[in-house]
């Protein structure tokens, strides 16, 4: 029974070492022999087996092996960790299951090459009885989902204290305030989670759930000017002035400004409606923008319930 306990407590011991052992050199041999040195010198090995495992690299080195330079596997390892999470915020006024929008799910888990968290929030600012076309298990297999989350945006009260430059009429608005309404609860839901569940995203994605996407990128895994890691990436619109709101991506601090503008409204800090505008006061809160000419969305509002 000793002779046991001692044998779990050396193991326990040597897992201990080997999960606390660092070395800064990049070859993958010197490496080798130095945590050969370190375990006979914890005691763990006998130097008989150092001498044994010496000989055996040697001979790797005589037939003509060459071991990989660690540097590579590092980088790889950084690269991997370097975003360690997506969050993507899907809103938008109650729809029915558009079926192009779970491809588009589908597509950007690959486009992505990171675990991604999908966070529904979709409202609805007057009352509505469940679709019959919705598809409620595949909503159930989102992170989190809010459905017919009731809000009803009386923007009369603030105007009068804030100028808002916009053409756009009183429905116009109202939907407009409804979208970056949602947004931002959106953006709030996901820094809950994180908080409640101890997760940290790197990235957000947003998307308007009434999406098609016509064309995507093969990667979002790419350099500047479309580094998802530093800039924010919307989808470019070759034939009108305005932006598509519909999809942006992101570092998921910087996306904050663009997520949680319904606040920026409500204390007058953000007088515009119009996105070029809005752009203009984010870009003076250095946070990057681009437009991206390979992302191509199209907007299905004939399917709303």
């Amino acid at each position: 029974m000793k002779e046991e306990q001692q044998m779990y407590y050396e193991s326990a011991a040597f897992v201990r070492f080997l999960a606390s052992w660092k070395s800064s050199s990049t070859s993958l041999f010197e490496n080798i022999r130095l945590l050969a040195n370190h375990i006979v010198k914890q005691g763990f090995w006998k130097s008989a087996e150092e001498k044994y495992l010496d000989i055996w690299l040697n001979d790797l080195l005589s037939l003509g092996y060459q071991p990989p330079p660690l540097i590579n596997l590092i980088n790889k390892e950084k690269r991997k960790n370097k975003r360690q999470r997506a969050a993507v915020c899907v809103t938008g006024r109650l729809a029915c299951v558009n079926a192009s929008y779970f491809l588009f799910e589908k597509q950007l888990r690959k486009r992505l090459q990171c675990p991604i968290d999908i966070f529904y929030y979709l409202s609805s600012s007057v009352p509505i009885t469940p679709c019959k076309c919705f598809n409620i298990t595949l909503i159930n297999s989102a992170t989190v989902h809010i459905l017919y989350a009731k809000q009803n945006l009386y923007y009369q009260q603030w105007r009068k204290s804030c100028f808002i430059n916009s053409s756009l009429s009183h429905n116009q608005k109202e939907e407009k305030f409804e979208d970056m309404w949602s947004q931002a609860r959106c953006y709030d839901l996901v820094s809950l989670y994180e908080k409640q569940n101890n997760v940290k995203y790197k990235l957000m994605v947003h998307v308007q759930y009434d999406s098609t996407f016509v064309k995507m990128p093969i990667s979002y895994e790419r350099d500047s000017p479309f580094d998802v890691n530093t800039t924010i990436i919307f989808p470019d619109n070759n034939y009108t002035d305005e932006i598509n709101e519909e999809f942006a991506i992101g570092p998921i601090q910087k996306m904050s400004y663009y997520m949680r503008r319904w606040y920026a409204l409500q204390n007058c800090s953000l007088r515009s409606l119009n996105l070029h505008q809005q752009l203009k006061s984010m870009v003076e809160l250095n946070t990057s923008v681009s437009f991206d000419n390979e992302t191509i969305i199209h907007i299905n509002k004939s399917d709303r319930c």
